[in-house]
């Protein structure tokens, strides 16, 4: 057996006194408490170890040394005390939260894995779909996911988690639009799950989940017309993050104050309705919330008050997701391949672990379009605290930095041939179509160096790179092959969360999506930042909303100095923009990639 193996908690009995013994792992060293059932207070033991089986410690206020072999869930053996020898057996007790699925044939446990009293804890929900192969044994015969719990474990958090099988309500199948109800499935046991903890630090979606979004609706007068105008709508996961809030997926969400004589609609149309209203699309109908830009509505919350202007995000949620980017691409389209998505997965697992294995430089890049690019001395000297000036890299649209410097779409594709430990880019991507060339002099020109042409891993079937002048979007869908297979990045701020999921149009020119698209065949933004994710070698992408005010990162800066996860930083980024003042964008985050990961190890 593991030293992983045994740490938990166990119920025992030692010379006919029942006890409970904790085990838990911090970096190399076993530690351990036992509380026996007749004493009042609980004892840290000393001397532990596990070897070939045998664990030993000694209780060292009154001189008992346990030994026993532990055999699976059980052990038996004996404890010293005054030169008398005394019998002990005891049994793994499993964890009360790997038993909340018993309702939900869908949702199964997989792995738990205990740490210390008071350890953070993180729920990992792996898609059913895919979860056989990642436990399956690699050449050391340890998975992917178990490698990956190990780590984890090692860094001192408890692990609870489950697969759970997402289908379509409607037809069963998988690889599907996925429709309201099913993300209220995956919204239940989240909230299940976070009250029978009463601690939880984040969620972790490793596959392909549901998400849901959220409408920011504003009131325009023309004439004597009151119009009802869409600001923006876009995908975040503060509504799953959120288990004091109860969520409606009605086409008009019953989000306004009595007597109200005014009616909100999700948006699935990008066309208006003549009075400015928008469509009414019910079959498209997806769970999300409104939030209005004067701040007049708000959603219903159990902890509704006046200084939240919406959700209240009590964790962070982050997803590990490669169906957006396993595809074979030809002229006719995305061809998926769900063994192309494993292997990125494999890939991502792969490099996360040697990010936690492996000690680097910390280092900085800074890329800002026009619109942003005022910002970057600010945004740099924010960084101050936790890398050195000189390991900055700025490009941005600035008359102020050398031509060197411009945000260009050639400096653009070097940086992913460098290894930063944190970028931060700052530009307009709805439909991939980021702009360049806004300094005179400079030109939308592809690096002499890129390749001319791209074959998709596992695949023989190539498509030319269109080279010289071109637009930026097709070289996206091509996964920037001239990255560094080293770049290990956390990406900040980057594409626009807009315009993600539940758009009106089919697949027309690679430009737009319907909610009938398959998730896995939606190009936008989303599909831009899981590539950053897969395709670049990254490690964690904070994809948010740059159409109004960039959001305030000084809480990830924060967490980076500290040496705190990306999530920790995260959280308290959406806990700073959930205010009544912060309009009218608040919410503008999602997260790709594993928020655990620290900014440095």
């Amino acid at each position: 057996m593991t030293l992983n193996e045994i740490l938990g908690m166990w119920r025992i009995v030692a010379n006919e006194n029942p006890a409970s013994l904790h085990l838990w792992q911090a970096g190399n060293n076993l530690n351990g408490q036992i509380k026996f059932d007749d004493l009042s207070n609980t004892e840290n033991l000393s001397s532990l170890s596990f070897i070939n089986d045998e664990l030993r410690f000694t209780r060292s206020g009154i001189d008992q040394q346990y030994s026993a072999k532990v055999r699976g869930d059980d052990l038996r053996g004996t404890f010293l005390q005054a030169g008398s020898s005394y019998t002990w057996f005891g049994r793994r007790m499993p964890s009360p939260l790997l038993e909340l699925s018993f309702d939900n044939p869908r949702i199964l446990p997989i792995d738990y894995r205990a740490s210390s009293p008071g350890a953070q804890r993180v729920l990992v929900i792996v898609e059913e779909r895919i979860s056989g192969a990642l436990l399956s044994s690699l050449s050391d015969g340890i998975s992917i996911l178990t490698r990956f719990f190990d780590d984890l474990q090692n860094e001192g958090w408890e692990v609870v988690a489950y697969s759970l099988d997402v289908r379509s309500h409607e037809t069963r199948e998988r690889y599907h639009r996925h429709l309201p109800d099913e993300f209220l499935d995956l919204y239940r046991f989240v909230k299940k799950f976070y009250h029978a903890a009463q601690t939880l630090g984040g969620v972790l979606l490793v596959g392909d989940f549901p998400t849901a979004g959220i409408v920011n609706l504003e009131d325009r007068q023309v004439g004597q017309i009151l119009e009802q105008h869409e600001l923006d709508y876009f995908s975040v996961d503060a509504v799953l993050a959120d288990p004091h809030g109860y969520w409606e997926w009605m086409a008009t969400a019953p989000t306004f104050p009595p007597g109200s004589n005014l009616g909100g609609r999700l948006p699935f149309d990008d066309s208006r309705h003549p009075n400015g209203s928008l469509y009414n699309r019910n079959q498209w109908s997806a769970p999300g919330f409104i939030t209005h830009a004067l701040a007049q509505w708000q959603v219903h919350h159990a902890e509704r008050t006046n200084q939240k202007h919406a959700a209240d995000s009590k964790f962070w949620v982050g997803r590990i997701t490669a169906s957006q980017s396993a595809w074979r691409t030809g002229q006719s389209g995305l061809e998926y391949s769900e063994q192309e998505e494993l292997r990125l997965l494999v890939d991502y697992f792969n490099r996360n672990h040697e990010h936690r294995t492996t000690s680097r430089q910390r280092r900085g890049y800074i890329f800002l379009d026009l619109d942003f690019a005022g910002g970057w001395e600010s945004e740099s000297n924010k960084w101050t605290n936790s890398v050195t000036q000189s390991s900055i890299v700025v490009n941005a649209d600035s008359n102020s930095l050398p031509a060197t410097q411009w945000a260009t779409i050639e400096n653009y594709f070097n940086s992913f041939s460098e290894e930063h430990l944190v970028c931060y880019y700052m530009m307009h991507s709805d439909f991939l179509n980021h702009y360049f060339a806004a300094q005179p002099g400079s030109t939308e020109v592809v690096p002499a160096a890129f390749p001319q042409s791209f074959t998709s891993p596992g695949s023989v079937f190539s498509v030319s790179v269109p080279g010289g002048q071109t637009s930026v979007k097709a070289l996206h869908h091509f996964a920037l092959p001239n990255r560094s297979p080293y770049s290990r990045f956390y990406l900040l701020g980057g594409c626009d969360v807009g315009d993600i999921i539940h758009r009106p149009q089919y697949l027309a020119a690679g430009e737009r999506i319907s909610p009938a698209t398959p998730l896995h065949r939606q190009y936008g933004a989303q599909n831009l930042a899981v590539t950053y994710l897969m395709r670049c070698n990254g490690l964690a992408v904070l994809a948010h909303n740059v159409t109004s005010i960039p959001a305030d990162y000084t809480p990830v800066y924060e967490a980076w100095q500290q040496g705190q996860c990306l999530g920790d930083g995260i959280l308290q980024l959406m806990r700073n923009e959930n205010v009544a003042g912060q309009i009218p964008h608040p919410y503008r985050n999602i997260v790709f990639g594993d928020p655990t990961l620290k900014l440095s190890y």
